[in-house]
């Protein structure tokens, strides 16, 4: 007697545990440039053929093949975002062909654009020497993407050259006072 075996497969899962890097300091990408990765869905057809994705405005966008990138395995990089809320989708296709009636969904939140801000410091107009050991210093800053938190600064000697930053000092307050080392 024929024997014949029939495979059926005829609804594909959305993937899910997604990972985004760089990773999001205080909920927001400092780059238009992310990496992204998730865990497949367990298909009965076996492993994914692959998965199709876009990055927009919307909360829930279903990509359209037709219109979509393409990622063959569970990972993928995206670049040129630009500042602001934008979202990634990814839907799967599954070995049989089947596209995920669901897409998974992450909220992307990118500033890449430091902020601007000004220094006031009264005892140091137009470079005037002071004889004084401490200095009134006014923050003002504006940054229309995330907000304008604080910044870090540092305090150097003329002819000492500019100090790393990272070995600065981080204020969230606008003003306050510096004790200058004598």
């Amino acid at each position: 007697p024929a024997r014949a075996t029939l495979l059926c497969d005829t609804l594909a899962a959305a993937p899910g545990g997604f990972v985004v890097e760089p990773a999001a300091e205080g909920g927001w990408i400092r780059a238009g440039e992310i990496q992204a990765f998730w865990q497949p869905p367990e298909e009965p057809s076996g492993a994914p053929r692959g998965y199709w994705w876009v990055v927009d405005q919307a909360e829930a966008t279903l990509p359209d093949p037709a219109r979509a990138n393409y990622a063959a395995t569970p990972e993928l990089e995206a670049g040129g975002l630009a500042d602001g809320s934008r979202w990634l989708h990814v839907r799967t296709q599954d070995a049989a062909g089947n596209l995920s009636p669901d897409a998974a969904h992450v909220k992307l939140s990118i500033d890449g654009t430091p902020p601007e801000f000004t220094l006031e410091v009264p005892e140091a107009q137009g470079n005037a020497w002071t004889k004084g050991r401490r200095a009134n210093v006014k923050v003002h800053g504006e940054d229309k993407i995330s907000g304008f938190t604080g910044c870090l600064w540092t305090l150097h000697a003329k002819g000492e050259g500019q100090p790393p930053i990272l070995e600065g000092r981080w204020k969230e307050e606008p003003e306050w006072v510096v004790d200058i080392p004598g």
